[in-house]
């Protein structure tokens, strides 16, 4: 069942007390997920975050985004964070049938590939190793769902898109092999993994750091949880400084310095390491797959925004096999 969003946030800032719209909501662009909005009120102005109706249908979605959010609201004491408002005593808010999450609006902008420099990959590093320190404990977080990999059934989605006729089904098709072997990697890596994880934001990649001058604030913890801290660290170290399946290394290494300077170690098996990055890839190229086949999306703009990602998945999950020996040399290199 495919559910559309409700967006009224005139009537949701006045449910909350903010008081009535100055001027019309402006869309802020950026996520793939849910939809973000520049919002106005008479108390103030915020980002509205209106949650994907079809992403709040799973089962499991309400509460993981209530202990994301746990998570932001602790690390935000330790590390520049920015958590949702707390309005009503929640943080999580549903009016007409739709999700909704508000946070105070910040000035300030993120820093992408162009911009960002070794001085600023090394603030990240430091952020990073602050928050793998901050004590958790009081928060209950199921880790099995970390070290339990599965197989994919990518044959369904191939002949799933074959009836549908989608324009990536060839693509898809010359490839299903290679996701095969890789998914098989991901299990087999998973398994060979210690069971040293942390908590932590998972997505710090810099559409999620606002900058203000040269001071960084990390936002949507939306895929905060469980991971193992070297993963976070070489997971963070790619988005950092890859471009086009290529790595700048001086930037590797200086958020690597970064987090070094804060953290008790670096050192891990690091081909096992290198292999668990296979799971957020696959599994963001099996969304994509559900949001292409109509099977999880609101509406034609997602499906066609799915199927977008299908292409973009598959060329950068054979740009991450291509960096692979580099990776690992870089990580050996730098270990402590």
């Amino acid at each position: 069942m495919n559910k559309e969003y409700n967006i009224q946030l005139d009537k949701l800032c006045e449910h909350l007390g903010l008081g009535k719209l100055i001027g019309e909501p402006e869309q802020v662009f950026g996520g793939h997920l849910h939809r973000m909005c520049a919002v106005a009120a008479f108390t103030g102005k915020y980002a509205v975050k209106a949650l994907n109706p079809q992403v709040m249908l799973r089962p499991e979605a309400k509460q993981n985004m209530i202990n994301s959010e746990l998570v932001a609201q602790t690390a935000a004491k330790c590390v520049p964070a920015l958590p949702a408002k707390i309005l009503k005593n929640n943080f999580l808010h549903k009016h007409d049938g739709q999700y909704y999450m508000l946070f105070d609006w910040i000035e300030g902008r993120s820093i992408f590939a162009d911009e960002l420099s070794t001085d600023h990959c090394n603030k990240i590093g430091r952020v990073l190793a602050g928050i793998h320190k901050i004590d958790f404990r009081k928060l209950v977080f199921d880790d099995r769902t970390y070290h339990e990999e599965s197989l994919i059934d990518w044959n369904f989605y191939l002949q799933l898109g074959e009836k549908q006729n989608e324009s990536w089904v060839v693509l898809f098709s010359e490839n299903i092999d290679f996701l095969y072997k890789k998914n098989n990697a991901l299990i087999s890596a998973a398994a060979r993994l210690d069971k040293n994880v942390v908590i932590s934001h998972c997505d710090l990649e810099p559409k999620n750091v606002i900058w203000q001058e040269d001071k960084p604030i990390v936002i949507d913890w939306e895929a905060a949880g469980v991971i193992h801290p070297m993963h976070d660290l070489l997971e963070t170290a790619l988005y950092l400084s890859e471009d086009n399946g290529n790595i700048d290394k001086n930037k590797f290494v200086s958020f690597v310095e970064g987090y070094r300077d804060v953290a008790d170690k670096i050192d891990s098996d690091w081909c096992a390491i290198f292999d668990k990055g296979w799971g957020a890839k696959l599994g963001w190229l099996e969304y994509s797959l559900k949001r292409s086949l109509g099977i999880e999306c609101s509406g034609e703009d997602e499906k066609k925004m799915g199927s977008e990602h299908v292409f973009g998945t598959i060329k950068m999950l054979h740009e991450y096999e291509n960096m692979r020996g580099q990776i690992i040399s870089l990580m050996t290199e730098n270990s402590f």
